[in-house]
């Protein structure tokens, strides 16, 4: 057991109740694509895809097609 005061423990439940990561996410490829490295992003989310077993929604695809020569092999 660790030394934590009931504030403390109080301060870190709030802490963790509060994160939010998904608040900070840029968004889908059809709803954001960054204005530089197009193609690395376009590779990044293909390989997040396949690493879990997702399929790329029918609006991502045009965007992924068209970041890069790269991304657009992976579809057909």
């Amino acid at each position: 057991m660790n030394d934590w005061t009931p504030e403390r423990r109080q301060r870190q439940s709030e802490v963790i109740r509060g994160w939010k990561p998904w608040k900070k996410s840029t968004g889908r490829p059809d709803e954001w694509m960054p204005s530089v490295n197009r193609c690395e992003y376009a590779n990044r989310w293909i390989l997040i895809l396949e690493k879990y077993a997702l399929n790329v929604l029918p609006t991502e695809l045009n965007p992924l097609k068209h970041a890069c020569f790269g991304a657009a092999t992976r579809f057909p």
